[in-house]
């Protein structure tokens, strides 16, 4: 229920809500707080009380962190917290009351029209405690300091002017150059999202033995060099594919290369499997996985060099080169950009490609349970597609991927 403590008028609830403004599970910091308001209480004077403290901070740890949801300040519900700053740092300082506050920023919230206030308290604990509940906004903020509140508010708000600009000057880049620049960031650890990101049962599913928290994943192509995996499933996606990777390092097709379709919200993308090649990738991969682990779905995509003599050759060295790495391996036979790529989606020479790598795949022990898909082209004809179906029914092929970029412009 919600006990009541000898001298002290705080409640469980209101103990929870304070380690939670505390954000902390550290007990000498709690106590911190609490002494602000009642110096007689100690942990020696009432070990009840600090008992009652732990069972407070193992409540937070269990279901209060795990479900906290950041809200960013964005374009918004920026005025309202400028408006929030502009109040606390021009007429509250630290000697108002926790009533003097609240009665203060009660008309930031009227200000803005809010239909019920506690829709405006709710989206600042969303903000500040990543919850959307809290103690009273005056107590909370007299409790976590005027100051602190400022200054978080002021960082918060920062925050998002400075994504904004960076987007901004971002477009007015050339696409190929923004694109690196991102690379750039995310490797600097700057863009990480903080969010825990939410799950969903209904999205869960498990495919061939992976078990994927959402179906929405990030295709090879953004994060070419594997340099970028944990950042990028830190955002939430269910799954990231790194690629296209050949054997030897390759600049691709001459630049200008990537082209912006405004008025479609499109690219145009001829790129042309530019990569570091797999033995800088092999060693990315390895840092990856021994040092910077996230839980996630990793596919390895792998395609030939412009220049190989045997198409075959250089995706059984693929294969075998990276065999460590990933959840699964996507066999890149229908990327436009490459010439003579796609003709090893004809009749034939797929069937030749498809045995050759099954055979490699027995080889290896590490493949024995790890799925390898064909990723085929959107532009095929229908009689096409039924060779490349059925073929892969009579070879048990473990899946397709469908599918590449289009030559269309439909």
């Amino acid at each position: 229920g919600n006990p009541k403590f000898f001298k002290s008028d705080i409640t469980f609830n209101s103990l929870t809500n304070l380690v939670s403004i505390c954000n902390t599970d550290d007990k000498e910091i709690i106590w911190s707080f609490i002494n602000q308001y009642d110096s007689n209480l100690s942990p020696s004077s009432n070990p009840e009380f600090d008992k009652l403290i732990d069972y407070a901070i193992n409540y937070y740890n269990d279901f209060v962190l795990p479900n906290k949801k950041y809200l960013e300040i964005n374009s918004d519900n920026k005025i309202v917290f400028q408006d929030m700053l502009k109040v606390l740092k021009l007429e509250i300082s630290e000697t108002n009351s926790a009533e003097e506050i609240q009665t203060l920023l009660y008309e930031v919230g009227k200000k803005h029209q809010f239909d019920n206030l506690k829709d405006f308290f709710k989206l600042v604990y969303q903000v500040l405690l990543g919850q959307e509940q809290g103690p009273r906004l005056g107590s909370f903020i007299k409790l976590y300091g005027v100051q602190e509140t400022i200054k978080i508010l002021e960082e918060k708000i920062n925050f998002h002017e400075w994504k904004r600009m960076l987007i901004n000057l971002l477009r007015l880049l050339p696409p190929e150059s923004a694109h690196q620049i991102t690379i750039k960031l995310l490797k600097s650890n700057l863009a990480i999202s903080g969010k825990k990101n939410e799950e969903f049962n209904a999205l869960k599913q498990t495919i061939l033995g992976i078990d994927f928290v959402n179906p929405l994943g990030l295709a090879a192509g953004f994060d070419k060099n594997a340099e970028v995996i944990k950042p990028m499933l830190s955002y939430g996606f269910g799954f990231v594919e790194v690629g296209t990777i050949t054997p030897r390092p390759q600049k691709g097709n001459p630049k200008p290369r990537v082209f912006r379709l405004k008025e479609d919200e499109a690219v145009i993308n001829h790129l042309g499997f530019n990569n570091y090649g797999s033995e800088q990738i092999f060693k990315n991969l390895k840092s990856f996985y021994s040092n910077q682990y996230l839980s996630g779905v990793v596919g390895i995509n792998i395609g030939k060099n412009k220049s190989t003599e045997n198409d075959i050759d250089d995706y059984l060295f693929c294969i075998d080169k990276l065999s460590d790495f990933g959840n699964y391996i996507t066999i890149n036979i229908s990327s436009p950009n490459t010439p003579g790529l796609r003709d090893l989606q004809l009749r034939g020479r797929i069937e030749t490609l498809v045995k050759k790598i099954q055979h490699k795949q027995n080889e290896i022990e590490q493949l024995n349970n790890k799925p390898i898909f064909i990723k085929i082209s959107p532009d095929l004809e229908d009689e096409q597609l039924r060779d490349i179906a059925l073929m892969s029914l009579a070879n048990n092929v473990n899946g397709l991927i469908i599918s590449n970029s289009t030559l269309k412009r439909s």
